[in-house]
């Protein structure tokens, strides 16, 4: 692999990272596929063309069992809200089953611009059960010549060192990771059957890999964009940052040579625009967000996560404290406050009993929700009537007030009823 020469590293939420270069342009983060590390990006990363980012790439699937495509997106979140600059742009690139991810990344947080390489749908790629026996098999795989092969016969003549680097990605990858990796990217994203909730411009980077044709990539990725180019690498098989890493790093570089932050400038208001926020905002509070506390609550994601969609300074009047929260830290421990006793008592989920939703405009909602907090056998732990006020920031949709009670109504009418 040769020695790797970085700016830095850490973990956070779960990630691993790799800071390869910093520079005043903003954060280009590099989120790998299936069987991959954040190894593999070493001379993607190095390319001149990416002078002035600040570059970093992650591991980010380790201890995931289940709901696969949504934890990782989670975790790449809140890596990125950790390491972003206000006003500075930040580029997503995905490459495999980590263009997955970045989608699924850019509909939450913001994002000023995707570059997808070889991107798996985000419908899923499903396959026979002849070919899911044989991804299964190389999956469990761990032998370093028999791996060399299987990787040689995706790519175009790839040099000793880009072998290396996807034999060693490979070979150290876990085998139950591994599997639950290529489950995740087979099986796919709900969100992958409707248009990309994904604005910002996207490059879509395609190769003469037969797998993942140019032909099906225009098919079962483009077409569901709104801003998309696309840009050939040829010579390169499945792994284009790896065979042909300059190539490719012109490629991203030159598409994101004017990006600028997205600080999303006013819209004439119709009910159109509002219909499509509405739409927007519940599927970022009733997938994303829910998800994301009940996987905090239940242990299965780390309490920073919830940093994508609590903001700071935030104002709780909430049953276990009420002030104002005026740092992350400050987040965070309301946070664990609520869910401390839940975890105490065994919690596992949270069923919606009632809820409503008020679009201000384009950049301010609220939200009114009972919640069912459920532990073993679907025994109720708790009742909570919660309302959210929530404002669309440079870095997305976020929580700016909160007030909760509890209550053992059916309805949000019998909590609050409107006057």
């Amino acid at each position: 692999m040769g020695d790797e020469k970085v700016v830095g590293a850490g973990s956070e939420l779960g990630v691993q990272y790799q800071v390869w270069r910093e520079g005043p342009k903003g954060l280009v983060a590099l989120i790998h596929g299936f069987l991959d590390d954040r190894h593999t990006w070493q001379r993607f990363a190095s390319a001149a063309s990416l002078d002035g980012w600040t570059v970093v790439s992650m591991d980010y699937a380790k201890g995931v069992t289940s709901n696969a495509l949504d934890a990782y997106a989670t975790r790449v979140a809140g890596l990125i809200e950790k390491l972003r600059e206000p006003r500075l742009p930040v580029v997503l690139v995905g490459h495999s089953m980590g263009g997955q991810v970045a989608e699924l990344v850019a509909g939450v947080s913001r994002v000023d611009a995707l570059a997808l390489i070889l991107p798996a749908p985000l419908r899923g790629y499903p396959l026979t059960a002849d070919q899911m026996q044989a991804f299964q098999a190389l999956a469990r795989q761990k032998d370093p010549q028999v791996v060399g092969k299987g990787r040689a016969a995706r790519t175009f003549e790839a040099d000793p060192d880009a072998m290396q680097v996807l034999v060693a990605s490979a070979v150290n990858t876990p085998v139950d990771e591994s599997l639950v990796e290529l489950e995740a990217w087979v099986q796919g994203h709900r969100l992958g059957a409707v248009p990309s909730r994904a604005y910002a411009p996207t490059l879509v980077i395609t190769s003469d890999d037969k797998f993942f044709s140019p032909s099906f990539l225009q098919e079962a990725v483009c077409a569901r964009f709104a801003n998309v180019s696309t840009q050939h690498v040829a010579g390169a098989g499945h792994w284009p940052h790896v065979e042909k890493p300059q190539a490719t790093a012109d490629a991203v570089a030159a598409f994101i040579a004017e990006i600028r932050p997205n600080l999303s400038a006013p819209q004439v208001i119709s009910a159109s625009n509002l219909d499509r926020t509405a739409e927007e905002f519940e599927e970022w509070f009733f997938e994303s967000y829910v998800d994301t506390w009940i996987a905090v609550c239940s242990g299965a994601a780390e309490p920073e996560s919830m940093l994508q969609y609590w903001g700071a300074p935030l104002h709780a009047a909430a049953m276990v404290r009420t002030q104002w929260l005026m740092s992350e830290s400050d987040v965070l421990a309301q946070i664990r406050a609520t869910q401390a006793p839940l975890k105490a008592s065994g919690y596992r989920t949270t069923k919606i009993l009632d809820r409503r939703v008020t679009i201000y405009n384009q950049s301010a909602a609220c939200v009114d929700a009972l919640w069912s907090r459920k532990g073993a056998q679907d025994q109720e732990l708790q009742r909570v009537a919660t309302h959210f006020e929530v404002h669309r920031t440079d870095n997305g949709w976020r929580v700016v007030a909160m007030a909760n009670t509890l209550t053992d109504a059916e309805q949000l009418a019998q909590v609050w009823p409107l006057r």
